[in-house]
């Protein structure tokens, strides 16, 4: 079956629940296929940056200042989002509580009803390796070194390359034990 993907990628300043948004990205693309649409926006957080935040993404309070708050950017990548797609994320539980905090503050009401799968567990059954961080399984599949990875659109970009690897490489959409949809939403 022919899916409408959409791989998303949240950074943000640390680790819930105090987590707060400051950058978001994510790429539109078919089963097998060329990028479709792509969505990338920093979005200004209340507050300076931590310095290890600042140290792992490159994103530094001065990129900041000049993007939009979280509600802007949220109803942008709302409006931009194809109902139909199916998320894509490393981690994905992670990324959906974030969008549904910053979703939450903004008073805009539930996260969208739409299926989420996770890369890790898909990862887990297809390949066995020591670790599964994203940028160990993208180097897996690319042969190459991913170390600088935590910028939102370079790693929904390795999101959407390791599903479209793990698609040809065995995993079936109709496999209920390999693709398992989450509905996450708001709390």
């Amino acid at each position: 079956m022919q899916h409408l993907w959409v791989a998303i990628d949240c950074e943000t300043t640390g680790l819930l629940p105090r987590a707060r948004l400051i950058e978001l990205a994510a790429i539109v693309f078919p089963s097998q296929g060329p990028v479709i649409a792509t969505f990338s926006e920093l979005v200004r957080p209340p507050g300076r940056l931590p310095l290890l935040v600042t140290r792992l993404t490159g994103i530094t309070d001065r990129d900041l200042a000049s993007a939009s708050s979280a509600p802007e950017v949220l109803r942008r990548f709302f409006a931009w989002l194809p109902p139909a797609g199916v998320l894509v994320a490393h981690n994905a539980p992670f990324d959906a509580a974030v969008l549904a905090k910053e979703t939450t503050l903004a008073g805009m009401g539930p996260l969208p009803a739409q299926p989420w799968i996770d890369t890790i567990p898909i990862a887990r059954a297809l390949i066995s390796l020591p670790n599964y961080r994203l940028s160990t399984i993208a180097d897996h599949y690319a042969q190459q070194d991913h170390r600088r990875t935590h910028r939102a659109l370079e790693d929904a970009d390795l999101v959407r390359r390791i599903l479209q690897h793990a698609l040809r490489d065995g995993l079936d959409s109709e496999m209920p034990h390999l693709f398992r949809p989450m509905l996450l939403s708001s709390p």
